[in-house]
């Protein structure tokens, strides 16, 4: 069965799943650890279960802590709602124990199903890292992506990892990247979000069951010119098997987050990103930022394509707000023709933003915003909606 043939269905399997059940609400994981149901349009929440989680030592506690971005300490498997995020042990004299990327299943039953409440530690991480230097991706199909560096005197090697979702085996790639501690003139890897593309839709599976060597792995970089960061930054993509650079693109909307586009999976080859920039007035940024200097705006990222690499689709809002950047942008639609059902979701000063999104060809060339919840009081540390 070729690699399209089962991502779709893949979706068939959630449609009969979650038949009869509200689709839109979103699954929204807290951080005292409680996963819950919220709606996006209303803002209420229902079926809140705590799940249940691995004994720390005595006078230690789990934390789950507000930080990071989405492909960077938290992320989905967006056809069944998994959510992927990382959690702490730490410990009355403040020493973090254990650091812990957990996997917690979809909502097909966990709100009658004590199973589907169980957060599964599905991998350690050495807890003398910090969250903000590692970075994680689900890869389309029953894997992580993991990058977590090592540290030498003269920089840092950023190695890579894939972890399966099933038996939790870890399976060395080859290094994404060194990054110098100091250079009269290189590009290096920026702290924050990354995200992974669908390759090229025809690669060949090895018997893992990954994307292939055709998947590329989007980060951040910044020149550095005699220990003096030069703007703009640049995305930077890499395939996560092989290291080879496949994109190298000025950053004019100096992004912050990037969401992969699931609407293009039936009618394009093309891979796109939505995502949270800030704009900016320097003569390197947008063309459109003229008017929305230091705004948070939902752009779109469309690799390969020279015309419209980088685009503004819409303005969020004059406030910095560091929810809308650490959680990203989310997706949600019906399985039916009617490009209506198509939306696309930031969660911005405590209420949840919707935009209906309009699609040629499964890309999103617009977004209108056309909704905006009730203030939502909660500390989210990761959401997913499903489609």
């Amino acid at each position: 069965m070729d690699k399209l043939a089962i991502f779709l269905l893949l979706g068939v399997l959630f449609i009969i799943q979650t038949e009869g059940q509200n689709t839109a609400a979103f699954r929204i994981i807290t951080t005292d650890l409680k996963a819950l149901l919220l709606n996006p349009i209303f803002g209420n929440t229902s079926c809140t279960v705590t799940p249940q989680l691995p004994a720390p030592a005595p006078g230690c506690n789990w934390k789950f802590p507000l930080s990071g971005t989405r492909g960077q300490t938290s992320t989905i498997f967006y056809q069944n709602q998994t959510n992927f995020f990382t959690g702490q042990v730490v410990c009355e004299d403040g020493i973090i124990a254990r650091t812990t990327v957990f996997q917690l299943w979809g909502p097909y039953s966990y709100c009658t199903d004590g199973a589907y409440a169980r957060a599964f530690p599905l991998y350690d991480l050495d807890p003398t890292i910090p969250l903000s230097d590692i970075n994680m991706n689900w890869d389309h199909t029953c894997n992580l992506v993991v990058l977590q560096p090592q540290y030498y005197s003269n920089g840092t090697l950023i190695t890579t990892k894939q972890v399966s979702e099933y038996d939790a085996q870890v399976r060395p790639q080859v290094d994404y990247e060194f990054n110098p501690k100091d250079c009269d003139d290189c590009w290096r890897k920026v702290n924050g979000f990354s995200a992974l593309d669908f390759g090229s839709w025809n690669s060949i599976w090895s018997p893992e069951l990954n994307c292939g060597v055709s998947c590329i792995l989007y980060t951040s970089e910044e020149h550095l010119v005699k220990g003096e960061v030069k703007p703009p930054r640049a995305l930077i993509g890499r395939s996560f098997r092989t290291d080879i650079l496949a994109i190298n693109v000025t950053d004019s909307v100096n992004t912050q987050t990037l969401s992969w586009n699931p609407f293009s999976v039936s009618t394009t080859h093309q891979n796109q990103f939505l995502g949270i920039g800030v704009c900016c007035t320097e003569k390197w940024c947008h063309p459109d930022c003229m008017n929305l200097d230091s705004h948070l705006v939902l752009i779109s990222f469309l690799p390969y394509n020279k015309d419209q690499e980088l685009s503004i689709l819409a303005d969020i809002g004059d406030i910095i707000d560091p929810d809308t950047i650490r959680l990203g942008v989310e997706f949600y639609y019906t399985y039916s023709t009617d490009n209506n059902n198509r939306k696309a979701f930031v969660f911005y000063q405590q209420s949840i933003i919707a935009f209906d999104i309009v699609l040629q060809n499964g890309l999103i060339v617009s977004a209108k915003k056309s909704s905006q919840s009730p203030k939502v009081d909660l500390e989210i540390v990761s959401w997913s909606s499903g489609f």
